[in-house]
Protein backbone atom coordinates (compact mmCIF):
# COMPACT_ATOMS: atom_id res chain seq x y z
CA UNK A 1 0.00 0.00 0.00
CA UNK A 2 1.72 2.87 -0.85
CA UNK A 3 -0.56 6.41 0.07
CA UNK A 4 1.16 9.51 -0.06
CA UNK A 5 -0.55 12.85 0.74
CA UNK A 6 -1.06 15.50 3.26
CA UNK A 7 2.30 15.35 5.65
CA UNK A 8 2.02 11.59 5.20
CA UNK A 9 4.12 8.65 7.40
CA UNK A 10 3.24 5.88 8.46
CA UNK A 11 4.75 1.99 8.04
CA UNK A 12 5.01 -0.50 4.94
CA UNK A 13 6.62 1.76 2.62
CA UNK A 14 4.55 4.75 2.91
CA UNK A 15 6.11 7.66 1.56
CA UNK A 16 5.89 11.40 2.97
CA UNK A 17 4.34 14.43 1.31
CA UNK A 18 2.63 17.52 2.55
CA UNK A 19 -0.30 19.56 1.39
CA UNK A 20 -1.04 22.62 2.72
CA UNK A 21 -4.73 23.20 5.29
CA UNK A 22 -5.92 26.20 7.49
CA UNK A 23 -8.45 29.05 7.55
CA UNK A 24 -7.39 30.57 4.74
CA UNK A 25 -7.19 27.34 2.73
CA UNK A 26 -10.42 25.34 1.49
CA UNK A 27 -10.02 21.99 0.38
CA UNK A 28 -12.51 20.32 -1.54
CA UNK A 29 -10.76 18.47 -4.13
CA UNK A 30 -8.69 16.32 -5.23
CA UNK A 31 -5.36 15.37 -3.31
CA UNK A 32 -2.35 14.81 -5.67
CA UNK A 33 0.60 16.51 -4.11
CA UNK A 34 2.97 13.89 -4.97
CA UNK A 35 3.46 13.07 -8.95
CA UNK A 36 4.83 10.00 -8.33
CA UNK A 37 2.17 8.57 -5.60
CA UNK A 38 -0.82 10.78 -5.87
CA UNK A 39 -3.34 8.26 -4.86
CA UNK A 40 -3.66 4.89 -2.72
CA UNK A 41 -1.99 2.28 -4.39
CA UNK A 42 -1.69 -1.69 -3.85
CA UNK A 43 0.98 -3.52 -5.42
CA UNK A 44 -1.30 -6.62 -5.86
CA UNK A 45 -4.24 -4.18 -7.94
CA UNK A 46 -3.94 -5.48 -10.98
CA UNK A 47 -5.87 -2.85 -12.80
CA UNK A 48 -8.75 -4.41 -14.16
CA UNK A 49 -11.35 -2.87 -11.67
CA UNK A 50 -11.16 -5.66 -9.26
CA UNK A 51 -9.60 -3.97 -6.11
CA UNK A 52 -11.32 -1.79 -3.51
CA UNK A 53 -9.90 0.91 -1.36
CA UNK A 54 -11.47 1.98 2.15
CA UNK A 55 -9.87 3.96 4.32
CA UNK A 56 -10.93 4.35 8.45
CA UNK A 57 -9.63 6.62 11.42
CA UNK A 58 -10.27 10.11 12.13
CA UNK A 59 -11.80 12.05 10.03
CA UNK A 60 -12.65 9.86 7.59
CA UNK A 61 -16.14 10.51 6.20
CA UNK A 62 -16.43 13.73 7.57
CA UNK A 63 -13.19 15.03 6.25
CA UNK A 64 -11.52 12.45 4.10
CA UNK A 65 -13.14 10.17 1.66
CA UNK A 66 -11.33 7.17 -0.54
CA UNK A 67 -12.42 7.24 -4.11
CA UNK A 68 -13.14 3.11 -3.66
CA UNK A 69 -11.80 2.33 -7.87
CA UNK A 70 -9.12 4.69 -7.84
CA UNK A 71 -8.00 5.60 -4.65
CA UNK A 72 -7.65 9.28 -4.47
CA UNK A 73 -7.97 11.27 -1.45
CA UNK A 74 -10.33 13.92 -1.08
CA UNK A 75 -10.56 16.31 1.69
CA UNK A 76 -13.97 17.97 1.84
CA UNK A 77 -13.65 20.43 4.39
CA UNK A 78 -11.45 23.09 5.24
CA UNK A 79 -8.37 21.63 8.10
CA UNK A 80 -6.72 24.02 10.71
CA UNK A 81 -4.29 23.11 12.37
CA UNK A 82 -4.82 24.66 15.52
CA UNK A 83 -7.90 22.72 15.79
CA UNK A 84 -6.32 19.52 14.96
CA UNK A 85 -2.95 18.90 14.11
CA UNK A 86 -2.94 15.39 12.56
CA UNK A 87 -4.94 12.68 11.47
CA UNK A 88 -4.43 8.97 12.27
CA UNK A 89 -5.86 6.40 8.81
CA UNK A 90 -5.64 3.19 8.35
CA UNK A 91 -5.99 2.04 4.47
CA UNK A 92 -7.03 -1.04 2.84
CA UNK A 93 -7.11 -2.81 -0.56
CA UNK A 94 -9.57 -5.93 -0.66
CA UNK A 95 -10.67 -7.86 -3.62
CA UNK A 96 -13.96 -7.28 -4.58
CA UNK A 97 -14.69 -10.37 -5.72
CA UNK A 98 -13.55 -12.10 -2.20
CA UNK A 99 -14.18 -9.38 -0.12
CA UNK A 100 -10.64 -10.59 1.50
CA UNK A 101 -7.53 -8.07 1.73
CA UNK A 102 -4.82 -8.27 -1.03
CA UNK A 103 -2.34 -7.22 1.62
CA UNK A 104 -2.20 -5.89 5.51
CA UNK A 105 -3.73 -2.51 6.24
CA UNK A 106 -1.19 0.29 6.07
CA UNK A 107 -1.57 2.96 8.99
CA UNK A 108 -0.42 6.64 8.28
CA UNK A 109 -0.49 9.93 9.93
CA UNK A 110 -1.80 12.79 8.01
CA UNK A 111 -0.05 16.01 9.38
CA UNK A 112 -1.86 19.39 8.77
CA UNK A 113 1.23 21.48 7.22
CA UNK A 114 0.70 24.75 9.52
CA UNK A 115 0.35 28.65 7.25
CA UNK A 116 0.81 31.92 8.73
CA UNK A 117 -2.75 32.42 9.63
CA UNK A 118 -2.56 33.63 13.37
CA UNK A 119 -1.58 37.05 14.47
CA UNK A 120 0.81 37.46 17.53
CA UNK A 121 -0.94 38.39 20.65
CA UNK A 122 0.48 39.34 23.94
CA UNK A 123 -0.42 38.27 26.95
CA UNK A 124 -1.94 41.82 28.49
CA UNK A 125 -3.42 44.80 26.43
CA UNK A 126 -1.01 47.10 28.46
CA UNK A 127 1.54 46.81 31.28
CA UNK A 128 3.15 49.43 33.38
CA UNK A 129 6.48 49.58 34.94
CA UNK A 130 9.07 51.99 36.86
CA UNK A 131 12.21 52.73 36.41
CA UNK A 132 14.53 55.46 38.10
CA UNK A 133 15.08 58.82 36.63
CA UNK A 134 18.47 59.95 35.47
CA UNK A 135 19.18 55.52 35.01
CA UNK A 136 21.69 54.50 32.77
CA UNK A 137 21.34 53.68 29.46
CA UNK A 138 20.84 50.15 28.38
CA UNK A 139 18.75 49.98 32.17
CA UNK A 140 16.04 46.74 31.93
CA UNK A 141 12.93 47.82 32.61
CA UNK A 142 10.18 45.25 31.77
CA UNK A 143 9.82 42.00 29.21
CA UNK A 144 6.71 41.93 27.72
CA UNK A 145 6.04 38.22 25.62
CA UNK A 146 3.63 37.60 22.56
CA UNK A 147 2.38 33.87 22.12
CA UNK A 148 1.51 32.95 18.19
CA UNK A 149 -0.60 29.97 17.89
CA UNK A 150 1.26 28.81 14.45
CA UNK A 151 3.37 26.22 14.14
CA UNK A 152 6.75 27.26 15.74
CA UNK A 153 8.29 24.02 14.48
CA UNK A 154 7.75 25.08 10.46
CA UNK A 155 8.80 27.87 8.69
CA UNK A 156 8.36 31.63 9.91
CA UNK A 157 5.06 31.30 11.05
CA UNK A 158 5.57 31.45 14.67
CA UNK A 159 9.24 33.51 14.91
CA UNK A 160 8.42 36.84 16.52
CA UNK A 161 10.66 40.00 16.40
CA UNK A 162 9.47 42.94 18.75
CA UNK A 163 10.31 46.61 17.92
CA UNK A 164 9.15 49.72 19.60
CA UNK A 165 6.77 52.07 16.98
CA UNK A 166 6.11 54.93 19.52
CA UNK A 167 8.79 55.84 22.54
CA UNK A 168 11.58 54.83 20.57
CA UNK A 169 13.26 58.15 21.34
CA UNK A 170 13.77 57.29 25.05
CA UNK A 171 13.29 53.44 25.00
CA UNK A 172 14.06 50.21 23.12
CA UNK A 173 13.35 46.82 23.18
CA UNK A 174 15.16 43.24 22.94
CA UNK A 175 14.18 42.34 19.66
CA UNK A 176 14.17 38.29 20.38
CA UNK A 177 13.37 38.11 23.98
CA UNK A 178 11.03 41.79 24.40
CA UNK A 179 12.90 43.34 27.22
CA UNK A 180 11.95 46.86 27.26
CA UNK A 181 15.36 49.48 28.02
CA UNK A 182 16.33 52.93 28.24
CA UNK A 183 17.73 54.41 25.56
CA UNK A 184 18.83 57.36 26.98
CA UNK A 185 20.93 58.23 30.38
CA UNK A 186 18.79 61.40 31.16
CA UNK A 187 15.40 61.20 31.49
CA UNK A 188 14.35 64.03 34.50
CA UNK A 189 11.16 63.18 36.65
CA UNK A 190 10.76 66.63 37.46
CA UNK A 191 10.75 67.55 33.45
CA UNK A 192 8.63 64.33 32.21
CA UNK A 193 7.65 62.20 34.49
CA UNK A 194 5.45 59.49 32.82
CA UNK A 195 5.91 57.88 29.14
CA UNK A 196 3.28 55.83 26.91
CA UNK A 197 5.67 52.89 24.92
CA UNK A 198 3.49 50.84 22.16
CA UNK A 199 5.30 47.57 21.58
CA UNK A 200 5.18 45.43 18.58
CA UNK A 201 5.35 41.75 17.97
CA UNK A 202 5.25 40.60 14.25
CA UNK A 203 5.86 36.83 13.14
CA UNK A 204 7.57 35.68 10.05
CA UNK A 205 10.63 36.91 11.14
CA UNK A 206 9.59 40.54 10.96
CA UNK A 207 9.58 40.20 7.20
CA UNK A 208 6.82 41.94 4.75
CA UNK A 209 4.09 39.80 5.08
CA UNK A 210 3.99 38.36 8.60
CA UNK A 211 0.55 39.23 10.72
CA UNK A 212 1.51 41.76 14.05
CA UNK A 213 0.19 42.82 17.58
CA UNK A 214 0.58 45.24 19.67
CA UNK A 215 0.67 46.32 23.66
CA UNK A 216 1.42 49.67 25.48
CA UNK A 217 3.73 49.72 28.50
CA UNK A 218 2.78 53.03 30.45
CA UNK A 219 6.81 54.10 32.67
CA UNK A 220 6.84 56.31 35.20
CA UNK A 221 10.29 57.73 36.28
CA UNK A 222 10.91 56.93 40.02
CA UNK A 223 12.29 59.97 41.82
CA UNK A 224 15.86 59.99 43.15
CA UNK A 225 17.62 62.68 45.20
CA UNK A 226 18.82 64.56 42.52
CA UNK A 227 17.68 68.56 43.23
CA UNK A 228 19.16 69.90 46.40
CA UNK A 229 17.28 72.03 48.66
CA UNK A 230 16.86 76.00 48.84
CA UNK A 231 15.81 78.03 51.06
CA UNK A 232 13.89 81.58 51.41
CA UNK A 233 15.08 84.82 52.23
CA UNK A 234 13.37 87.17 54.64
CA UNK A 235 12.37 89.97 53.37
CA UNK A 236 12.25 92.17 56.28
CA UNK A 237 14.52 92.26 59.39
CA UNK A 238 12.09 94.82 61.41
CA UNK A 239 10.79 92.82 63.56
CA UNK A 240 13.08 91.87 66.96
CA UNK A 241 12.37 88.46 67.38
CA UNK A 242 13.55 88.32 63.74
CA UNK A 243 16.60 90.35 63.94
CA UNK A 244 17.32 87.75 67.12
CA UNK A 245 17.16 85.05 64.89
CA UNK A 246 19.08 86.65 61.85
CA UNK A 247 22.08 87.31 64.27
CA UNK A 248 21.79 83.35 65.98
CA UNK A 249 21.49 82.20 62.11
CA UNK A 250 24.94 84.59 61.53
CA UNK A 251 25.98 82.34 64.94
CA UNK A 252 25.13 79.05 63.63
CA UNK A 253 26.32 79.45 60.47
CA UNK A 254 29.88 78.53 61.36
CA UNK A 255 28.74 75.69 63.39
CA UNK A 256 28.32 71.99 63.19
CA UNK A 257 27.66 69.29 64.96
CA UNK A 258 24.30 69.56 67.12
CA UNK A 259 23.59 73.14 66.22
CA UNK A 260 23.51 72.10 62.68
CA UNK A 261 19.66 70.81 62.35
CA UNK A 262 19.03 74.54 63.20
CA UNK A 263 21.65 76.20 61.33
CA UNK A 264 19.78 74.26 57.98
CA UNK A 265 16.03 75.99 59.90
CA UNK A 266 17.24 79.53 59.50
CA UNK A 267 18.78 78.82 55.84
CA UNK A 268 15.99 77.99 54.56
CA UNK A 269 13.96 80.93 56.24
CA UNK A 270 16.55 83.47 55.29
CA UNK A 271 17.71 82.10 52.02
CA UNK A 272 16.53 82.98 48.37
CA UNK A 273 15.28 79.63 46.39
Amino acid sequence: MCPCLVGVRGHRGVERSRVRGGRRSPWGSEVTVCPLCPQLHSDMDAGDGGTRYTLEGEGVGSVFVVDGNTGNIHVTKSLDREEKEQYRLVATATDRRTGRALEPSSEFLIRVQDINDNAPAFARGSYVATVTEMADMGTSIIQVTALDADDPSYGYSARLVYTVTHGQDAFSVDAQTGVLRTAVADMDRETQEEYLVVLEAKDMGGHQGGLSGTTTVTVTLADVNDNPPHFRRSKSSSDPLLSALIYLYSVLRSSTGKYQYFFNVLHYLFTDK
